[in-house]
């Protein structure tokens, strides 16, 4: 089903011990609903926030894709 795929990103699993990117604006939450968890590994925001992993600006699709290639080691193009 996922032949020739390196990774799947899916939303939701917010609960599960799985490995989350966090995309958090402050005008739709008071705070990240990741806070507390050991399993997020970046957050994307516009704002100033430090919960101890890598933070994207929102519109940073390029720093977010060199991070996840490196962070589960992936060697594409």
């Amino acid at each position: 089903f996922f032949s020739g795929m390196d990774i799947v990103l899916t939303e939701g699993y917010k609960r599960e011990n799985k490995p989350k990117i966090e995309i958090f604006r402050r005008e739709a939450h008071a705070e990240p609903l990741c806070t507390n968890d050991s399993h997020l590994i970046a957050l994307m925001t516009n704002a100033d926030v430090d919960l101890g992993v890598p933070r994207f600006a929102l519109e940073d699709i390029e720093g977010l894709a060199r991070f996840l290639t490196g962070h589960f080691k992936l060697h594409g193009s």
